[in-house]
């Protein structure tokens, strides 16, 4: 399921921490595809349908934890194909770490059905601290797949996150595409550093 969310610009002039959450009907929160700090401007989150059975659900998006600007929504979600694959992320990333390179290689891909257009692509590594460690990938590309690479010097073994967000060039003024971005976390461990 694409959900999309727009922070306006006339009401923050700073970036905004943003969270999604989805609660089945006893209160319980069983999803957050939204978890993240944004600038002003219009944002698309991907929720897949295995993660939700059939129900009602209570959305809350809130910016800066604050539950005095907090949108709530009640939503029926009816999955009339779940037994169907799931469709591709149209951004993707592979980390392809070994502990003998001196080097982690990120293959990444932009869908055709992403964007037509070039559009503006970052891959970031966070550490546990939630500090940007790492920008490998922070350039335009048109759709394809493409191989960047990551020198572990400097870096500690352990766990990151990485984020890849391609879409609107911030900027760009006017520019017609949301940013859509896939997180996940990675362990980045070698035996020993070249």
């Amino acid at each position: 399921m694409e959900i999309a969310y727009w922070i306006p610009g006339k009401v923050y002039s700073d970036p905004v921490f943003i969270e999604l959450d989805f609660f089945n009907i006893h209160g319980t929160r069983v999803a957050k595809p939204v978890n993240e700090t944004h600038a002003p401007g219009s944002y698309t989150a991907f929720l897949p349908k295995r993660e939700l059975p059939d129900g009602t659900y209570f959305v809350r998006l809130r910016a800066n934890r604050s539950e005095e600007n907090a949108e709530r929504r009640s939503l029926k979600l009816i999955w009339a194909y779940r037994n169907q694959p799931e469709p591709k992320d149209p951004i993707d990333f592979k980390i392809e770490n070994s502990p003998q390179d001196s080097l982690v290689k990120i293959v990444y891909s932009i869908s055709e059905m992403f964007s037509s257009h070039p559009v503006f692509v970052e891959i970031i590594f966070f550490n546990n601290q939630n500090m940007m460690v790492a920008r490998p990938v922070n350039k335009t590309h048109a759709s394809g797949s493409y191989t960047a690479f990551l020198s572990k010097r400097g870096l500690p073994d352990g766990t990151y996150w990485v984020k890849m967000t391609a879409g609107r060039d911030f900027t760009l003024q006017g520019s017609p595409h949301s940013p859509y971005t896939v997180r996940r976390r990675e362990n980045l461990i070698w035996a020993e550093r070249k």
